[in-house]
């Protein structure tokens, strides 16, 4: 019979985690020479390991493990944690976090690069345990592997471009929303105006500003003609796409962009993607394919997002019906419980007699209580929501903003003003003021929920920022922000709980477009 080998600690095992420490503590904040990467303390931990083991390599014996058991544990403990990684990254924050903690702490470095270091012995010395990290490595890079091809589906297959690349994508993004078609060639003595922004200049339908503004120059004597390439979600880099893409073929003698203050600075290159009105952004190149970067995860995160906004004015809604309840069944000074049950049986009615009004209750002879009034729209997201969205759109009138911020956008708005030209097009800018520079009531509301100091906020910075772009390029803008501080300092001019202007929102921005474009056509 063959005797068990017995473990006992041998110089080379010592050598072998003296190494593997020393290694670890070779990251950031050890022994490692400034402006190494951090990935040099696990690669040489890992390095140094298979050397150590190597020099007692022996297929029996207690000196140390073979050298091919070794390897087969290093691979399959690196597959594991990789696999691990990949999944948890996929569903949470928590590798990023634990990336950031090991890039501060020495303490942390030493504790992971031990826990690998006794792994990858143990599955060196033990067979059964080594079998059992084989099972649980495959089973993490099977679920891997189906989570990749599920992304590959739902990227390449689900999703479909906003960006319209089809005539049949091209009618049902944009041209579906157009209240009457429009022909592709232009009827002579029109003029036609091309109307280009996000949901700013979608939202109202027929009562958006693009169509009204339409409706108040066609007074006169020469026609004009909307086509309105507008996109929700769109930021100028889409629109700079779909303006190459489809301009010219319209022929438009004006290009109207307008510019939301709030969210238009970013300037995102990926393409954006969407699925049951839910649009993400698609990473290109290798980096697509980190988990992190999953246009699934972004998809689910924010359905989940658009799910618990939905759940939180149904609660509101609920709440605020179960008020209104309480408000009409308890009147204040009427009687209580206890005496309604001690007032015996109910009074039969008296019939209405003729001192009995047409307002008054024909049981009681007392006026009829008015119905509760009508009251306004919930909104389209629950206060939370609302607050948050507006708290982020706020971070544009930032003093401490650094400028680079927004000069981030003008590459984007020169390509814009520029294709307009090539298409002998006029570029105007629209400048859309947000609803928190409108409406100061909501500014100190959003300041007090978040206890954010007010002075840190110049509300009319970004407006400074795109008038000096446009006065030193020579472009026509409007600004919108003057008149609408006058006609909806109250509020009015915007939906409730919603970033869009409401129907009299359009009519002002309509009559002040419309005025400047007086302007400049009897300017000299």
């Amino acid at each position: 019979m063959h005797s068990k080998a017995r473990f006992r600690v041998t110089p080379a095992w010592v050598l072998w985690a003296g190494v593997g420490l020393l290694a670890v503590l070779m990251g950031r904040g050890g022994l490692a020479p400034e402006g190494s990467p951090p990935e040099l303390a696990p690669s040489l931990m890992l390095a140094l390991t298979l050397v150590c083991s190597g020099g007692r390599a022996r297929s029996r014996g207690v000196g140390g493990p073979p050298i091919w058991r070794t390897v087969s544990s290093v691979l399959l403990c690196l597959c594991a944690a990789l696999s691990v990684l990949f999944i948890l990254e996929l569903v949470s924050d928590l590798p990023r976090e634990a990336e950031r903690l090991l890039r501060r702490s020495p303490g942390a470095q030493i504790l992971g690069g031990a826990s690998l270091v006794a792994l990858i012995s143990i599955g060196a010395l033990h067979r059964s345990f080594r079998q059992a990290l084989v099972n649980v490595t495959l089973a993490l890079f099977v679920t891997c592997v189906a989570l990749l091809a599920a992304e590959i589906v739902f990227r390449e297959l689900i999703l479909i471009p906003k960006v319209p690349r089809t005539p049949r994508q091209f009618r049902e993004v944009i041209a579906r929303w157009w209240p009457k078609p429009v022909a592709v060639e232009k009827q002579p003595g029109t003029f036609r105006i091309l109307g280009l922004a996000d949901s700013f200049g979608q939202v109202g339908g027929p009562q958006n500003y693009h169509y009204l503004l339409v409706d108040s120059l066609n007074a006169g004597s020469l026609r004009y003609e909307m086509v309105n390439l507008s996109v929700g979600e769109f930021e100028p880099a889409d629109e700079l796409a779909i303006l190459r893409a489809y301009g010219p073929r319209y022929g438009a003698d004006l290009v109207l962009h307008g510019f939301c203050v709030g969210n238009d600075f970013n300037s995102a290159s990926e393409p954006l993607l969407t699925y049951r009105n839910i649009s993400v952004r698609a990473r290109t190149g290798p980096e697509r394919f980190l988990p992190r970067n999953f246009t699934l995860r972004e998809w689910v995160r924010r359905y989940r997002l658009v799910m618990a906004d939905r759940t939180k004015k149904a609660q509101e809604a609920a709440r605020k019906a179960r008020r209104d309840e309480k408000r009409r069944t308890v009147r204040p000074g009427g009687p209580g419980v206890a005496q309604a049950r001690d007032a015996g049986p109910p009074k039969p009615k008296r019939p209405p007699t003729a001192r009995t009004g047409a307002g008054e209750d024909s049981a009681t002879g007392r006026p009829k209580r008015r119905p509760p009034p009508q009251q306004p729209s919930e909104g389209t997201f629950s206060r939370e929501s609302f607050l948050r969205i507006v708290r982020s759109r706020m971070e544009a009138s930032r003093v401490d903003l650094p400028r680079h911020s927004f000069f981030r956008i003008v590459a984007t708005l020169d390509s814009l003003h520029h294709t307009a030209r090539r298409m002998g097009a006029t570029y105007v800018m629209v400048i859309h003021p947000e609803q928190y520079q409108v409406e100061p009531d909501l500014f100190r509301a959003v300041c007090e929920r978040y206890r954010l100091d007010p002075s840190r906020y110049d509300l009319g910075r970004p407006q400074r920022f795109l008038i000096n772009y446009c006065r030193l390029r020579n472009i026509p803008y409007v600004d919108l922000l003057p008149a609408f501080r006058t006609h909806g300092a109250g509020g009015g001019l915007y939906l409730p709980r919603d970033t869009h202007y409401s129907t009299r929102g359009n009519e002002v921005a309509a009559g002040e477009i419309a005025r400047f474009l007086r302007q400049i056509a009897s300017a000299p």
